[in-house]
């Protein structure tokens, strides 16, 4: 039963109307030393905003010129509030926000040692235009052992199948969700009434 719950539940309306759009507010830098960025939301975050395989995602996102993403700050950025309790936390806050086309995709690079808690409560099916992926430094089989030092592995949500997807580096896998991105909604034709 618990199996059955994990594999199947999704967020409903997440927000409430006044609050419905997500606007990246101006980045506080903290002490470190600047980085910039090109097709970031904010044209510099300091170096102590990441750790290694948090930058080395920013690096690769920074890379797709036609997609902008930001770096999501803890407790004060975009949240998404969770049907079960992560550790102490009701709210996930993904560390990257990134927009591809009518897509707005979580990115929340992890650690091994706590990726199966995130997925028994963070890796679930959102409202569009959201869709979350968890990603790791390191290749992982479907038991979550790891295969081979490098690459990188993606995890997204899927009814009854959560299965890693590895890839040699943290381009291709960014390419993959450029593939699974939805397209932009075409704007509705403006009816006019004859005269």
């Amino acid at each position: 039963m618990v199996r059955e719950y994990e594999e199947r539940v999704c967020l409903g309306i997440m927000v409430d109307p006044d609050n419905a759009e997500y606007t990246v507010g101006p980045y506080q830098p903290g002490q470190g030393v600047p980085k910039a960025f090109k097709n970031a939301a904010h044209p510099q975050y300091d170096s102590r905003s990441f750790n290694n395989p948090e930058l080395e995602m920013a690096k690769a996102l920074d890379k797709f010129d036609e997609h902008v993403w930001a770096r999501n700050k803890v407790r004060v950025g975009y949240g998404i509030p969770l049907p079960i309790k992560c550790g102490s936390s009701s709210t996930f806050y993904p560390d990257f926000l990134w927009w591809v086309r009518g897509t707005v995709w979580a990115i929340d690079p992890t650690g091994r040692f706590i990726l199966e808690d995130k997925l028994r409560s963070k890796l679930l099916t959102a409202p569009a235009p959201l869709k979350i992926a968890l990603v790791t430094p390191d290749k992982y089989d479907r038991n979550y052992q790891k295969q081979e030092d490098g690459g990188w592995t993606l995890l997204r949500f899927r009814v009854g199948n959560v299965q890693p997807e590895t890839f040699d580096n943290a381009d291709e896998m960014l390419a993959r969700l450029v593939e699974e991105s939805d397209d932009l909604p075409k704007p509705a034709k403006k009816r006019t009434s004859p005269k």
